[in-house]
């Protein structure tokens, strides 16, 4: 896993507003670190390039679901801890059997079929994100030798070499 893997599981897995990076062509994460060659994308037909831009597409989505499953899951937390808070001062102020129904069956039910958000956090992470990860990955490194963002690098390419021809 080179420094590029990296910082993309990083970021992907930043997605829900918590950090952001930006990467230019002059920063400490590229300086010395040479890009995918471009002959990579330049043998791929437009189906593949299509097909492997679609497939990223798709695993980055995932991932930003799974933000969206860990917001849930740090607010039903939140809102536990409030609860407990709740049942907490019912007690206190002599409401017993209100605290007692929060105590036994509400604080430790689950909010899907008994399951506790942490409990679906690592389903969904040890699952399917995991499973599609790496189909993603197998796919681009037998179709483009690992290389990522296919379809942007060669954007990218176009774009400088019409800044330089114009200069």
């Amino acid at each position: 896993m080179n420094i590029w893997d990296v910082l993309h599981r990083v970021l992907v897995h930043r997605t829900c507003g918590i950090a952001s990076i930006s990467l230019t062509q002059h920063n400490i994460f590229t300086a010395g670190v040479p890009s995918h060659p471009m002959d990579t994308a330049d043998t791929l037909t437009e189906t593949e390039r299509e097909a492997l831009h679609e497939l990223q597409l798709g695993v980055e989505h995932a991932h930003r679901g799974f933000g969206a499953l860990l917001e849930c899951h740090h607010e039903i937390g939140n809102g536990m801890d409030h609860l407990e808070e709740a049942r907490s001062l019912l007690a206190a102020a002599g409401h017993d059997e209100f605290a007692d129904r929060l105590r036994d069956d509400l604080l430790p039910a689950g909010v899907f079929d008994e399951r506790w958000t942490y409990e679906l956090v690592e389903a969904f992470h040890d699952g399917f994100l995991d499973t599609i990860d790496e189909f993603e990955g197998t796919v681009r490194g037998d179709l483009a030798d690992g290389a990522q963002h296919i379809s942007e690098r060669r954007m990218h390419e176009r774009w400088r070499q019409r800044a330089e021809s114009e200069e």
